[in-house]
């Protein structure tokens, strides 16, 4: 792993992709120069969903038109529906449509969800295209984002439908994560982002760790909460 003041660089050894995972804070405006620097004279596929779209799609076209990348746009609609055949037809589409070619990239801007069906979409569409990964959540960025496993959802169960396709480059901005409502970061409390402690010290740091074992507000939802879920399922 390489680092400096502002960046840790965890590279990922897979024989024949490697790819790295850049973590820090402010690591989204970079994105269209080290795109830029892994794939030049490429262009981009922005899948995100609305919210994501709201708070931080400008700063991503902006990084991107800077460094001379030309990028189409698919916002979806949040939340876990969002993984159909039905989405999944209109990102390929929107991808097709955009006259994106196999040596360009899908960008997954977005939480896990995101990242799930437009790695997924650019699994299949044109035979492969290279994925790049830009969590937004917690848990997006120290799990789902990493790792090659996309899916669409079936009507016979979650994440039936889908494909391993590593991504050439995770982008982790750690500043995204201060947007998080404390009810969305603990959402992304689970035991999986605990086993990964270490990699969540380099995503958040001291302040991340605090806002993660804050006392919870009342009403629940906070760790006292996920503490008596993880019992209920025997974790």
């Amino acid at each position: 792993m390489s680092t400096n003041a502002t960046r840790h660089v965890v590279p990922v050894t897979l024989a024949g992709r490697p790819y790295d995972i850049v973590i820090g804070r402010g690591v989204l405006a970079e994105a269209g120069p080290r795109l830029t620097a892994l794939m030049p004279r490429t262009s981009a596929a922005i899948v995100t969903d609305e919210h994501v779209a709201a708070r931080h799609l400008p700063a991503l076209r902006e990084s991107l038109l800077a460094a001379g990348v030309r990028a189409a746009e698919i916002v979806l609609p949040p939340g876990e529906a969002t993984k159909s055949y039905r989405h999944f037809e209109q990102v390929c589409e929107g991808i097709i449509s955009a006259r994106m070619e196999r040596g360009d990239a899908v960008v997954a801007l977005g939480g896990g969800v995101v990242g799930d069906l437009a790695g997924f979409a650019a699994a299949v569409v044109r035979r492969g295209m290279k994925l790049i990964q830009i969590p937004t959540s917690l848990l997006a960025q120290v799990d789902s984002s990493v790792g090659g496993k996309t899916a669409i959802n079936s009507g016979h169960g979650k994440n039936l439908v889908g494909a391993f396709h590593q991504p050439a480059l995770v982008l982790a901005d750690t500043a995204l994560i201060d947007t998080l409502t404390q009810g969305g970061l603990c959402r992304g409390r689970q035991v999986r982002t605990a086993r990964r402690l270490p990699l969540l010290r380099l995503a958040g740091g001291r302040r991340l760790e605090g806002r993660l074992r804050r006392r919870p507000r009342a009403g629940g939802g906070g760790a006292g909460e996920l503490r008596r879920q993880g019992r209920h399922r025997g974790a």
